[in-house]
């Protein structure tokens, strides 16, 4: 079947109706020949080129179209007649600059990725290219991306796509100020601005000097600790916790900094002890809370604040403001990674594709254990299907579909896989949004695999002021049962679809990969969203 047949027998998609957004959230926790390859996908088959010199004069009305596939008004139109969309744009009535491309209003980006997620998984898998050689109906124009091409150009028509968020409220000021603290002054020097009992509920844009943290979201093997390393090779050493950017509480080395309250946090950066630049939370789920203190709110669009030079005093921000980044990884790669790190089964032992299902079984029969901020089952939750819409949502992403524990099917068993998603999408809507939202209010969300290559030191240059890119790490007694480890020269790539191929029918990949539809979802667009960002600087108008 042709890509454009494709296209339009299964990206038929009616756009859904968003929760109800209160503005308080009080259930969530409080307290290749491409340079940068994919590992699911392999290059080949049919690469989708866009049609950028495509130039279609509607008579009717003179609208440009030439985006390749659809362009629709910024009217209402039949949802059901919005075939494609892999590059479904809104031409802008005048009030974008021509040849520009913007990017959506959150809501419309959470409406298109809603759209996806509510297929059945077994459709996404093809609607990815997951069997194939090539990207399927290609989505989001990875195929361009990932080969360091912009899919829109700088002579198309105004237009709006539709899965790209706006860059986060004040991104650029808190970057800059983050580059200036970090950078300009020694950590430690006296006229470096440091946080006391009476200035730290001055908001920023009173006290435009108050210091900028940045906040890093490690998510378990998927680059955390790499990342850590560059911290402490561009941070001045006090700036960095000593212990893979965790602070410490207390006699405990790793703090559990993403349970504490945000006044807690503020508390911790007031005491008289070195000012940190940075602060890691690994084991707990994103306390959505901790976005106030950059003035941003979840269920706020802040369309009408994102010119303005300040933080507004309306939205109660208190020093310290916070840079939010987080790495993200192939879900099934990060779960086998996780698996040959921290089982406890030989390498001869780690081949056998059974011992795989039966240690992530293990870890979800614990899940019940696990309390925010404790030390019992911690570890566990890295075995969740849809960890990352667990881990974005602040925790509120129920364990969904789980096997039965004590039953003695494969973990992988085909026929576990479920039929449709649709069926129970009450249950995963709500922490889906929610998941989207936090991570379109995140400053960088960067792909592990092309962190240390060029296109994650440009963009960790652009918006941390990194420039230093050898790693640098302190080494600990029981390093691997603290779940950590520094990576020095190559990654080890754990290929999950090759793994469990090499070891069965090719069957259990695509169960687990089925389990966890909407992780895939949300780190194939968390890609297109960076190197959209990256390569298409020229044209994007933001």
């Amino acid at each position: 079947m042709a890509p454009q047949q494709q296209l339009s027998s299964r990206l038929h998609i009616v756009a859904s109706p968003l929760p109800e957004r209160p503005h308080h959230d009080s259930s969530v926790h409080q307290t290749s020949s491409s340079p940068f390859p994919r590992t699911k996908r392999r290059r080949g088959g049919h690469s989708l080129k866009i049609l950028s010199t495509l130039i279609c004069s509607v008579a009717s009305g003179g609208v440009l179209a030439s985006l390749a596939w659809l362009v629709r008004d910024d009217t209402e139109v039949n949802p059901a007649a919005n075939g494609d969309l892999s590059r479904r744009v809104r031409s802008m009535d005048g009030d974008g600059r021509s040849g520009t491309v913007r990017s959506a209003s959150v809501d419309t980006v959470v409406r298109f990725l809603m759209g996806l997620a509510e297929k059945r998984p077994a459709e996404l898998w093809d609607i990815f290219g997951v069997g194939g050689e090539g990207y399927g109906d290609d989505p989001f124009s990875l195929s361009s991306l990932e080969a360091g091409q912009c899919p829109w150009s700088t002579s198309s028509s105004a237009a709006t796509i539709d899965w790209l968020p706006p860059r986060p409220l004040h991104s650029d000021d808190l970057s800059a100020a983050f580059r200036s603290n970090m950078q300009s002054t020694p950590v430690n020097h006296p006229s470096r601005p440091k946080l006391n009992k009476r200035n730290r509920h001055i908001s920023p844009d009173t006290n435009n000097d108050s210091p900028v943290i940045l906040w890093y979201e490690h998510i378990s093997k998927a680059g955390g600790t790499t990342f850590c390393a560059l911290a402490q090779s561009n941070m001045p050493h006090l700036a960095v916790p000593r212990y893979h950017c965790m602070p410490r509480k207390g006699d405990l080395m790793d703090g559990r900094v993403g349970s504490w309250p945000n006044e807690e946090l503020i508390d911790f950066l007031t005491q008289d002890q070195p000012s940190y630049g940075i602060v890691a939370n690994e084991w707990d789920p994103f306390d959505l809370n901790k976005l106030k203190l950059s003035g941003r709110d979840l269920w706020k669009d802040h369309a009408d604040e994102r010119n303005t030079d300040k933080i507004n005093n309306d939205n109660n921000v208190q020093s310290p403001r916070l840079l939010f980044v987080t790495t993200l990884r192939d879900p099934a790669d990060r779960l086998l990674s996780s698996y040959t790190f921290f089982s406890d089964y030989s390498e001869e032992q780690q081949r056998d594709a059974s011992n795989f299902g039966v240690w992530i079984k293990k870890n979800l029969a614990r899940l019940g254990k696990f309390k925010v901020g404790g030390r019992s089952a911690f570890r566990s939750n890295i075995a969740r299907n849809n960890y990352m819409v667990w881990r974005f949502s602040g925790g509120a992403m129920p364990r969904y579909h789980e096997y039965d524990e004590e039953s003695s099917a494969s973990f992988f068993a085909p026929s576990r896989v479920f039929s449709s998603s649709a069926a129970e999408k009450s249950v995963w809507e709500r922490p889906f949004e929610m998941a989207v939202r936090a991570l379109s209010l995140h400053d960088l969300v960067l792909p592990m695999d092309v962190m240390t290559q060029d296109p994650g030191k440009e963009s960790l240059q652009r918006v941390l002021g990194w420039n230093q890119f050898a790693l640098h790490g302190r080494r600990y007694v029981g390093e691997k049962e603290s779940g950590h480890v520094v990576t020095t020269g190559e990654v080890r790539n754990s290929n999950a679809k090759a793994y469990l191929e090499e070891r069965g029918s090719g069957e259990e990949f695509r169960a687990l990969w089925e389990r966890n539809w909407l992780d895939y979802v949300l780190f194939y667009w968390a890609r297109a969203v960076f190197f959209a960002r990256l390569y298409c600087r020229d044209v994007l108008a933001e």
